[in-house]
C-alpha cells in the first residue's frame, strides 16, 4: 500500500507508523520526508528569517508586549479575585472593594493598551517584510531574460528587463504607461 508523502509526513512528523505500509514503501516515504520535504520547509523558513532579522527590534519588541501581556493576563484573576475573596467577601472589609476594581479595570485597560501595540508592531514587522520581499522578487524577475509577445502571438522583443527598456519598444512604452499611471 503506498501512501503520499503529506501522509508519510505526518506519520513521519508524529512518529507513527502504520503496520499495513511495507518496509519498502517506508523507506522511500521517509527517504522522501527527509531529503525534499524537511530541507525545503526549512529553506523557506531561513529565506523568511533572513527578511526578518533586519526588524529584530521591532519582533523583540512585539514579543516583549506579548509576554508582559500574557502575565498580566494570568495574574490578573489570581491576585484580584484571591484578595476580593480573602480581604472583601471573607474579611469583611468592604471599602477595599473599590480599590480592587480601580486596579482591575487599570490592569485591564493597560492589557488592552499592550493588545492594540503588540498587534501594531507585528503589523509593521509583516508589512515591511513583505514589502522587502517583493521588492526582492521584482529586481530578480527584471534580471531575467524574457520574451515579449504581441497580440497575435509574435515574438515582438526579447531580452531582460533593462534590455528591453532600453530598445524603446512597444515593452517600454507599456511599462511606462502602466507606471506612470500610478
Amino acid at each position: 500500500m503506498r501512501i503520499s508523502v503529506s501522509e508519510a509526513y505526518s506519520h513521519y512528523s508524529t512518529g507513527i507508523y502504520l503496520d499495513s505500509i511495507c518496509e519498502y514503501c517506508k523507506s522511500i516515504e521517509v527517504a522522501a520526508i527527509y531529503h525534499m520535504v524537511e530541507p525545503q520547509f526549512l529553506g523557506m523558513l531561513r529565506r523568511i528569517l533572513r527578511y526578518m532579522l533586519k526588524y529584530w527590534h521591532l519582533t523583540t519588541l512585539a514579543v516583549v508586549i506579548t509576554l508582559v501581556q500574557a502575565f498580566l493576563g494570568a495574574t490578573l484573576p489570581l491576585i484580584l479575585i484571591r484578595d476580593v475573596v480573602d480581604n472583601v467577601l471573607a474579611g469583611g472589609q468592604s471599602n477595599l472593594l473599590a480599590y480592587y476594581l480601580a486596579t482591575g479595570l487599570i490592569i485591564y485597560a493597560v492589557m488592552s493598551v499592550l493588545s492594540f501595540s503588540g498587534r501594531y508592531v507585528q503589523a509593521i514587522v509583516t508589512q515591511r517584510a513583505i514589502a522587502d520581499i517583493r521588492e526582492s522578487l521584482v529586481q530578480s524577475l527584471q534580471k531575467k531574460f524574457f520574451s515579449f509577445y504581441d497580440n497575435k502571438g509574435m515574438i515582438e522583443e526579447t531580452g531582460s528587463h533593462q534590455e528591453l527598456m532600453a530598445k524603446d519598444g512597444l515593452y517600454s512604452h507599456l511599462y511606462k504607461t502602466q507606471f506612470r499611471a500610478q
